[in-house]
Formats: C-alpha cells, sequence, structure tokens
C-alpha cells in the first residue's frame, strides 16, 4: 500500500501535469457542470460554454476523446432526449453518490439514439458529474489495465475485482481513499490516470531491461563463456544469477540442477573444481583415500546426460580472478574453449589413470554456459593470464546502467532515488579526476541499497561503507585526506 502514497507523494513534489494543469481544468468546469445539471432542466437553459464542455467537446476535462466521441448526429438525437435524461443526471449531481441503476438507465437512453454503443463518451458524462466517486478513465481497456497491474502487486489485499466499469470504479476510488491521503479529495479522480501513466513507463522500463538482458544471454550463448567486470556494487554476482535463472527457466537454488554456483578464492585449487583424492575411512584400516568429482566435473556430468542434452546448463563462477587460473583449470584450459567443446575438446584429467577404464576422457559439454564475475579493481587481476582471458567474451557492467536495482519495491530505494543518483554520480565524476584512479574504482548502486537500514540517512552510509571504502583506494597516495574531503564534497552537493 506504501506504494501508492509514495507515487501520489512524487506526483506533488515533481508538480506532475495530471495535478498541476490537468486538475486545474477539472476543478474549474466540473463545479459548473453539477451546477447546471442541478438547476437547469433542458439542455437549452444550461451556459451554452458549459454544455458545449460537457457533451460535445472533443477534449473536456474530463477524458480526452478522439474518434470515440458523439458525432453532430448524435448529439443532436441527445438533445432531444434531453427531458428524460435530465431528472437523471439532476439526481447525481445532487446526491453525490454511487448510484449503478441510475448510470444503467443514463446508457439505456443514449444507447437507443446512438448507432454504436458510446461507452466511453457516455461514461465521460457520468464521471463528469461525480468527482471523488468516479475516476477520470472512462475507457474500459486503459482502466482495466491499471487494475491489472495493481492486482499483480498487491494479489489478495487487492479488492475483488468484477471487471464491470461501474463497480470497479467506486471500489477502486474507495480503495484509494483507504490507502492514500490525498491534499484534496477529488485528486482521487484523477489518481487513476497518474497510475496509469506510472504502470505505462514502469512496462517501458521493464521492455528496456529485458532487450539489454537479452543482449546479453545471447553474446553468453554465442560465445560459451564471458566475464561480467565493472566497479565494486554494480550487481555483477546478482545479474550472472539473473541471466542463469532465465536461461535454464528455474530458481537458481539447489534444487536447480541446470545451474552451479562456486566463488573462487585462494585456497581453491583443481582438486576442488575438477577432481581429487579425498581422505576416507577405510575398513580395517585408519585412513584411506578415493577419487572425487570436483563441482564442475560433477556439474558437468549431469549436463551430459541423455536426458538433459537438450537444456542449457549455466554455472557461475563469482570472482573468478581470486583463484590461481591455472591450477583451477589445468588441462580444461583446452575443453573450455568456446571452439572446442563437446567431444572434440575432450582430455585426460590429471587423476585418469585411476578410474576405470583408464583411457576415459572427460570435456566441457556443448551446453554448459560458464559466467565469470570479477572486480576492475582486485589485486588479482593481474594473475589473469592471457591464455584465460582469450577464452571468455569479457562485458563490462557500469554503475549507471545497473541503478534499475533501486526501483524494487521490497529491497530497492524507490523514496531516495534521485537523490541516491545525483550523490553517485557526483562522486564517480570526482573519483575519475583523481590521478591514479579510474572508472574502474567508481562506486556501484548496490552500496547505496544499504539507505533501507539506515531510513535514508546519507551520512550514515558515507561513514560507515563509502568512506573506508574510498579511504582504502587513496591508501600510499599523496595527500590523501585532501582528496577524502574532495570526494566528500562532491558526496555532498546534490
Amino acid at each position: 500500500m506504501k506504494l501508492l502514497q509514495e507515487i501520489y507523494d512524487q506526483a506533488i513534489a515533481e508538480k506532475h501535469w495530471v495535478y498541476f494543469n490537468w486538475y486545474l481544468n477539472y476543478k474549474k468546469w466540473v463545479p459548473q457542470f453539477i451546477n447546471e445539471a442541478k438547476t437547469k432542466v433542458s439542455w437549452a437553459d444550461w451556459d451554452k460554454e458549459v454544455f458545449n464542455q460537457y457533451l460535445p467537446e472533443t477534449k473536456n476535462c474530463v477524458s480526452s476523446l478522439q474518434q470515440k466521441n458523439f458525432s453532430n448526429q448524435d448529439v443532436e438525437k441527445i438533445k432531444s432526449i434531453w427531458p428524460q435524461l435530465s431528472p437523471l443526471l439532476k439526481k447525481l449531481a445532487i446526491e453525490q453518490l454511487y448510484d449503478k441503476e441510475t448510470y444503467n438507465l443514463i446508457r439505456s437512453i443514449i444507447r437507443s439514439q446512438t448507432k454504436e454503443d458510446m461507452r466511453s463518451a457516455t461514461n465521460r458524462l457520468i464521471a463528469g458529474l461525480q468527482p471523488g466517486i468516479l475516476t477520470t478513465i472512462i475507457k474500459h481497456d486503459k482502466f482495466n489495465f491499471v487494475l491489472r497491474e495493481l492486482k499483480s502487486i498487491f494479489k489478495n489485499e487487492f479488492f475483488h475485482i468484477s471487471w464491470d466499469w461501474n463497480e470497479d470504479n467506486n471500489s477502486f476510488i474507495n480503495y484509494c481513499k483507504e490507502n492514500v491521503n490525498f491534499i484534496e479529495e477529488w485528486h482521487s479522480s484523477l489518481f487513476a490516470w497518474l497510475l496509469h501513466d506510472y504502470f505505462e513507463d514502469e512496462n517501458d522500463k521493464r521492455n528496456a531491461k529485458k532487450l539489454i538482458m537479452n543482449n546479453k544471454i545471447d553474446l553468453l550463448i554465442n560465445n560459451k563463456n564471458i566475464i561480467l567486470t565493472g566497479a565494486p556494487g554494480t550487481g555483477k554476482t546478482f545479474l550472472a544469477k539473473k541471466m542463469a535463472k532465465l536461461i535454464t527457466g528455474n530458481d537458481t537454488d539447489e534444487n536447480n540442477k541446470q545451474y552451479g554456483f562456486v566463488q573462487f578464492h585462494p585456497s581453491f585449487d583443481y582438486t576442488d573444481f575438477v577432481e581429487g583424492l579425498r581422505p576416507k575411512k577405510v575398513e580395517g584400516k585408519d585412513l584411506g583415500f578415493e577419487l572425487n568429482d570436483g563441482i564442475f566435473m560433477d556439474f558437468c556430468k549431469e549436463a551430459m546426460k541423455e536426458e538433459n542434452k537438450d537444456k542449457k546448463f549455466v554455472f557461475v563462477i563469482d570472482e573468478i580472478n581470486r583463484g590461481e587460473i591455472s591450477k583451477i583449470f589445468g588441462e580444461l584450459f583446452f575443453s573450455l574453449d568456446p571452439g572446442y567443446r563437446g567431444s572434440d575438446g575432450k582430455v585426460k584429467t590429471q587423476y585418469a589413470n585411476l578410474r576405470e577404464p583408464k583411457d576415459q576422457y572427460f570435456y566441457v559439454p556443448k551446453n554448459v554456459y560458464i559466467i565469470g564475475t570479477m572486480n576492475d579493481i582486485d589485486r588479482s587481476v593481474e594473475s589473469f593470464d592471457f591464455a584465460m582471458r582469450r577464452r571468455f567474451t569479457w562485458l563490462e557492467i557500469t554503475a549507471d546502467e545497473r541503478i534499475s536495482m533501486w526501483d524494487d519495491i521490497e529491497k530497492g530505494i524507490p523514496n531516495w532515488k534521485e537523490t541516491a543518483k545525483k550523490k553517485m554520480q557526483n562522486l564517480n565524476t570526482k573519483i575519475e579526476k583523481i590521478q591514479g584512479l579510474s572508472k574502474a574504482y567508481h562506486i556501484g548502486p548496490a552500496y547505496f541499497l544499504k539507505l533501507r537500514g539506515y531510513n535514508g540517512d546519507f551520512q550514515k552510509l558515507w561513514e560507515n561503507h563509502l568512506y573506508p571504502l574510498l579511504k582504502e583506494y587513496l591508501r600510499g597516495m599523496p595527500e590523501s585526506d585532501k582528496k577524502i574531503i574532495e570526494l566528500k564534497s562532491a558526496y555532498d552537493n546534490e
């Protein structure tokens, strides 16, 4: 429910056109519609300008209608049956209550005079007399779009949707009044349009993200091995897991046999990754050893099974550069090459002579895709030899392109997004200007997610997380204290 209040508050803060343009016109004309309906019997008695705004005007203060507004012929016919409509319109204007029976009577009378069922145009006449009771989205498809989006977010907490414009309209208004503190009551009627714009914008963003993600996935599928590299805090591991989920079609957890994950570190070696001897207690002896498959060999064997040959398997190596690459992969350097996947790249592993049969070979299947992640500034990057670099396609993940992680309703920072963006970009611009640093030392957006724990306190974020990191960046540099002050100034300059 908090989301609705946040969307409204942001619209007010940003002076959104719905409330600072359209609403002014709405507030000007709707009281006049109500007054004329209350006091005038014949359409000819209405103020001419007000009547034109209420009925024939294509773009009036309630909603814009281009092709589905009443034709001139329709308007003349409606005028002819005004004596039937007038008391019904007067009732709505005076009582200001949800009245489905009266709405349907009005629709029935107007429908008898028009060639087509002008639902939207008729809804506009009704909504124009009942601010705070009905919304200004008079087109069923657009209103239903808003309802579907809200239902997908709030699920069972949202009201039951009947797909009847009358009922859902009133239920929507009441729901919003319960969950949003509107500055003016009539803001509730225009809120549906604000949500419509918001969800359309979010869908556009999702489609853009999907396109970007698809490009990354295509890169992996075509090249077999990729490394996501970039500054700390750019969400490379999260992105790798998301790619794996999309490729395998399953969550990245222990139940997904098509997904594997390991994090390299200095003590990780070939016996952990490929195969090695492990201690085993043998009956009648104190201790013995047995040959065990490593995490990667075990993963590849699963992918080799006949029932899995048409499935895609994704193996994520987090912080790939922190391990001694040559020792971990060993002879698999050859099999890992995208050009030698499958049996064409088979090799004898170091412990092959301990297996039965002894001429047993191993290879990396064609349906195995590897994603590595690494930070550019890690001291161990230099140890990533060129033979290994050649076997991977490198994809840089920048801080700016990962700002979208802030949009998440449950884990993001939508309340502080704009301020965070300015601070991050100011800070990163300043970092690049310091001799000895570069964009590889940027501060990624993941650091700013910690604002949730500090209730938006940017100073605590600086003191507890950013300052210690930047101090480490500047260790050993001349005038490091002065540079820290400059970085803090850039951070504070919103």
